[in-house]
């Protein structure tokens, strides 16, 4: 295979010390940053990165004093759907709350009774639509949940969707949530959830296990969702079929969630604006990475995860989008990065390596992404600034001027 020497890079983030200390205690120093820079690339693996006269290729490409930086990986969307709720968004705006909106027939199953509704193929074109809305903001590695489905046939036919779509473009991670609300329908609500929970571990498990139609599986582990012990049945079958857990964690009351998904060993847990301190200490002392989404908190006016808190224990965090059709409808990454510096009053050097190191080890894919280092993946982005806070500065513009995949 042919090199590759991207040559005449102003400012180059390596992102070097973040993979040293499993991204945390971040400072600005962590971001191996290179001035007049060059990355030399060979079958899609970065061979070399380094400062001033470049060495030839087979192909040499120059990057005009571009800011380079890892493509950011978002660890947790919604983007497999069908319908709007726009309208959920003025309801907001007349003082409703999400669960205001969710008890009266909105929320979560008003996009599943569209996405019931909708064909493989459409639900295929929407999750392409969103990779490619994503892309535009500097995204190259995304995870893409089920969950608008609560039955078998839609949960199925989204992660079916997500495959197809993966076919396109490689680097979609599926989960399987599956365990997002209880199914709408007649009754009890109760009792529809544990019906549905038997479902889930005797059907669903099975078959998105047999056609390997998905990496993670998630639960939402919440007041009028999923309780703790339902949670533990699901993520330990889960386990039991190759299903690496997931949890949506303490995201309107303290669960003790953020614990439970370090038990499990999770791969992280997610959204956190209720974590205690337990849970802080017990994510500080594990592998399992603390997903914190602004967006979110900034759309439903919610109080906003204790970042610092878990920065300061020890804990690795990810920031990612929580795109989705209902509480965050905001595919720009680079504003949701900065809604993360002002909001959870960390420091730029500590948002990046969350959205680029600690979204990749959110996926368990820490080796190959979130960094530009030797035996790396070559997926980078390039901006058209002068440095690197100029991407966030200037907050809500957009200077990405490429995404690169070798």
């Amino acid at each position: 295979m042919k090199t590759k020497t991207y040559f005449n890079i102003g400012q180059l983030l390596t992102l070097e010390g973040v993979v040293k200390k499993d991204g945390r205690h971040i400072t600005r120093d962590d971001l191996g940053i290179i001035e007049n820079a060059y990355i030399v690339v060979k079958d899609g693996t970065i061979l070399e990165t380094g400062r001033g006269k470049a060495p030839k290729s087979d192909e040499n490409i120059d990057l005009k004093k571009a800011v380079v930086l890892p493509a950011f990986v978002d660890s947790h969307t919604h983007i497999t759907y069908s319908g709007s709720r726009a309208n959920e968004f003025e309801m907001r705006s007349e003082g409703k709350t999400y669960l205001d909106i969710a008890k009266a027939g909105g929320g979560i199953i008003s996009t599943v009774n569209s996405t019931r509704q909708a064909s493989t193929d459409e639900l295929y074109k929407n999750t392409i639509t969103n990779i490619e809305r994503l892309r535009k903001f500097g995204v190259g590695v995304i995870e893409a949940k089920s969950g608008y489905g609560l039955d078998i046939e839609t949960e199925l036919k989204q992660l079916e969707a997500i495959a197809l779509a993966k076919k396109d473009y490689p680097y979609i991670v599926p989960t399987f949530l599956g365990a997002h609300d209880t199914p709408p329908g007649p009754g009890n609500k109760d009792v529809r959830r544990k019906a549905y929970v038997d479902v889930i571990i005797n059907t669903l498990l099975p078959k998105v296990a047999e056609k390997k139609l998905a990496v993670f599986c998630d639960v939402f582990l919440e007041e009028g969702y999923y309780t703790r012990e339902e949670t533990l049945h699901i993520l330990k079958t889960a386990k039991k079929y190759g299903l690496i857990p997931k949890i949506h964690a303490d995201e309107f009351t303290n669960q003790e969630g953020a614990a439970l998904a370090v038990e499990l060993g999770a791969a992280s847990a997610d959204h956190l604006l209720h974590i205690s301190s337990k849970g802080i200490e017990a994510m500080a002392a594990s592998q399992t990475v603390a997903t914190l989404l602004p967006g979110t908190s900034f759309n439903l006016g919610l109080p906003y995860a204790p970042a610092k808190k878990l920065i300061d224990a020890g804990a690795c965090i990810s920031i990612a989008s929580d795109f989705n059709p209902g509480s965050n409808a905001c595919l720009n990454f680079q504003l949701l990065l900065a809604v993360a510096v002002t909001q959870y009053k960390i420091s730029v050097a500590q948002a990046i390596a969350a959205g680029c190191y600690g979204g990749a080890k959110a996926l368990k894919m820490e080796k190959d992404f979130g960094h530009l280092t030797k035996g790396s993946k070559a997926l980078f982005q390039t901006y058209n600034v002068s440095t690197y806070p100029d991407i966030f500065y200037s907050y809500g513009e957009n200077s990405l001027g490429s995404i690169r995949i070798n």
